[in-house]
């Protein structure tokens, strides 16, 4: 079974963010009578105070404003290749659970940035996991540069 993860920065939270927490109209290709089956593994903060935070902290260790066209999020997907559709007992969910948590997780304290949220989407043909984490390191700099 292959692995994909595909990450894009972003400055916005609502458009990606409502997909991930399936508000508001979504794709045909949802099937909305397994929504109950997704699960959140990481629990969202208030994305504006992220922002403010992220704006604050640039003036505070790096003397200066954030950009305006710099993003504040990376937002990222892990997704299995058909070979995982066509044997889904190979590994369980809550196995794919740990696993993709245990990715986000290490992935981040790697970059030195923060997990914002991780969720399990199983409304659709494949189980996959949409995540968001913050753009600025400990550091106080972004990675936007390094994706």
């Amino acid at each position: 079974m292959k692995v994909s993860v595909r990450l894009e920065k972003t400055r916005s939270f609502a458009g990606q963010s409502a997909h991930d927490f399936r508000k508001g109209r979504q794709p045909s290709y949802v099937d909305e009578s397994r929504s109950h089956l997704n699960r959140t593994l990481i629990s969202p903060p208030d994305m504006a105070q992220v922002i403010k935070d992220t704006e604050r902290r640039s003036v505070e260790e790096n003397h200066r404003k954030w950009q305006k066209n710099s993003p504040f999020f990376i937002d990222g997907i892990i997704t299995f290749d058909k070979e995982y559709s066509a044997n889904r007992n190979a590994i369980s969910i809550d196995e794919m659970d740990k696993a993709a948590k245990r990715f986000v997780d290490d992935w981040c304290k790697d970059k030195g940035v923060e997990p914002l949220y991780l969720v399990r989407h199983s409304d659709e043909a494949t189980p996959h996991y949409h995540f968001k984490t913050t753009v600025m390191n400990v550091g106080g700099k972004s990675i936007a540069r390094g994706l």
